[in-house]
Parts: C-alpha cells; structure tokens; sequence
C-alpha cells in the first residue's frame, strides 16, 4: 500500500496536470449548473461571478498509473457516499444515503474516460428510479464533480431532472472535510 501511495504521488508529480477553472450559472428555474466550458452557459442564463481554479487531473496522466488513484473510502455528496474498487481496477461500485427512501442508492463508476474526457456512471435506487453520471476527478483524487440526470424509465421522478438538461453535484472525500481531533 505504501508502494502504490508513493508511485501515485511520482506519476501525480510527472504528469502535466491541469488546472480548470469552473463556472456557476443559474438557469430560468433557479437551479445552479456548473462547467468548464464558458461557452456552454446559454445566453438565457445568469452567469454569475463565481469562478473557482481545480486542479484537474486528466484522462491520459490517470490511465498511466492505472489504478495508482485510489477513490475507494467514503465521500461527502450524496449523503455518505461508499466507493469500493471493483475486480477491474478503473470500475468502482458503491452506495450513497440520500436517496427519495425508495430504496438503497448503488452506484457504479467507470474509469474509462469518453472522448470528451469526462468519466462516466450509472445511479440507480431498485426499481423505482435510475440514471447517469458524467463527472471528472479533481484535487488529487479528493473531489468528484460532473453532473447527473434521471432516465425517463424511471418509476419515481422520471426523466427529472432530465438527461438533456443535468444537475451538476459534487463529492469530496470525507477526510477532507472533517478535521482529526487532536
């Protein structure tokens, strides 16, 4: 374990890594979105002043130390969200606590990275309600945002919010956030 930390923090060092500068903007409804893209705040909405530097780390430094970045443990987001590595090193499973309590939330996470860069995932509570997740890793692999929509074959809620107009969200590692006690 000591091994893998200190070969991740080499390759994290020796890789070019990015810093993305995020967007916030408020749309017709009042819901807030965040990009990287300014170009993709439409004209009809709000952008706001809020610009935010993280440092982002890209699809071609992560698939060269396949693995080197842990995400398993507990994150902040969703509730408590539990990620587990999978038998295949860039698929994580897990579960998350906030969910319309018609089930328990499951996740599954690939780090398989589409053309755009973006990773790529699937939400689901039973039966009753499913979706999709499109996010990238920032900070060291301390926080995960990207956005999320529902599936209109969805029992609860379908299709809200909808796949053509995501809600962004964003986890980060529950360690970073509380502090230990001395």
């Amino acid at each position: 374990m000591r091994i893998a930390a200190i070969a991740a923090l080499f390759l994290l060092t020796a890789c070019p890594v990015a810093l993305a500068e995020v967007y916030q903007w408020t749309d017709e409804r009042g819901a807030r979105h965040f990009t990287d893209d300014p170009s993709k705040i439409p004209s009809a909405g709000k952008r706001e002043e809020f610009r935010e530097k993280r440092e982002l780390i890209p699809a071609d430094a992560l698939k060269e130390f396949k693995g080197a970045l842990d995400l398993e443990g507990t994150w902040k987001g969703w509730g408590i969200v539990e990620l587990k590595r999978g038998e295949d090193p860039e698929v994580y499973t897990g579960t998350y606590t906030d969910t319309l309590k018609t089930d328990v939330g499951r996740l599954e996470l690939s780090l398989h990275p589409s053309a755009s860069g973006d990773y790529s995932g699937k939400w689901r509570e039973g039966e009753t309600r499913l979706g999709e997740l499109k996010f990238k890793i920032y900070n060291e692999g301390r926080a995960i945002a990207g956005t999320w929509c529902a599936h209109t074959a969805s029992k609860v809620l379908p299709g809200r919010p909808p796949c053509d107009r995501p809600d962004p969200f964003k986890w980060e590692r529950f360690d970073s956030i509380v502090s230990p006690v001395d």
